[in-house]
Order: C-alpha cells, then structure tokens, then sequence
C-alpha cells in the first residue's frame, strides 16, 4: 500500500530494508480516505519483492512513526511513535 509518515531501516549490507507504518491509502490518492498503517515489511533488493511480517495492534490512541527505523545485527528493531493528533513535538535527554 501506498504511504507516507513510515518508519524505513535497512540492514548494513544493504540489502534488505525494512518499512514500519505509515499513512495511506490502497490506491495512492492520499486524499481518499487515508488511514493509518501498522504493518513491518520487508523489502528484499535481490528479488525486488515486498513481504508484510507482521502488524501491530493499536489499543487506543492512533499514531505515526520517526522517519528512521534502526536495524542492529541481532535483528532488532527500535522507533519512535508520536500521536497523529499532537503536531508539535522534541525529544528530551
């Protein structure tokens, strides 16, 4: 699915990446009805293809995702969300 406001990671060789979230619609006019998107896919470079892994459930609150996805050697993956309702955000240390 078409979609903007994702997370994307890949790995250090750089042959696969990895796409967390986003927001879009199945037909790529984001204008028409866009919803929020939950799934890990992954993208493999050598077969060009597209696999979802899996899909994170919501409880409540909708939100999207940082632009970057990290991806360590181990497989583990780290983001950070924010609620689509709260425009103005920073981080803190």
């Amino acid at each position: 699915m078409p979609r903007y406001l994702a997370a994307l990671g890949s790995t250090n060789g750089g042959d696969t990446a990895y796409i967390l979230g986003g927001y879009g619609n199945s037909s790529g006019q984001q204008i028409l009805n866009p919803q929020n998107i939950y799934d890990m896919m992954r993208f493999t470079v050598k077969d060009k293809t597209f696999k979802k892994l899996f899909e994170l459930k919501v409880n409540g609150q909708d939100f999207a995702f940082a632009n970057s996805l990290v991806i360590d050697d181990r497989k583990l993956w780290n983001y950070i969300k924010t609620p689509c309702s709260f425009f103005k955000s920073k981080l803190r240390g």
